[in-house]
């Protein structure tokens, strides 16, 4: 986070301003609440968050390691399940989720 497509650095002050603790360990607390709330809090362990400074900029790096379950987004109080295809994120209706989750299943197996 902090560079945009063309990997010209911008930096995440403008996200610090907006926070009550406006710097990098506030930014991390931040996205920690958002996992937890939005995912749940037992995914906060596979998110591993670093800052690096280039000049006056910092920016974050967000690693996140594979969950051995499907894990489904709480938005508007309802769970949803997402995937991605190529370059873009499709929410997958429950039939289409139920027969992924079955294949990704087998894969394991």
């Amino acid at each position: 986070m902090g560079v945009d497509d063309g990997g010209t650095i911008l930096g995440l002050q403008q996200d610090f301003d907006t926070l009550k603790k406006p710097d990098s360990d506030g930014f991390e607390q931040y996205l920690m609440q958002l996992i937890a709330l939005k995912l749940g809090t037992h995914l906060c362990t596979l998110v591993n968050v670093a800052f690096f400074g280039f000049g006056q900029k910092q920016v974050c790096c967000i690693e996140i390691l594979p969950a051995r379950m499907p894990v489904y987004v709480t938005l508007e109080g309802r769970s949803r399940f997402y995937i991605r295809t190529g370059n873009a994120t499709r929410e997958l209706d429950l039939p289409e989720a139920l027969v992924y989750i079955g294949k990704e299943k087998a894969q394991y197996n």
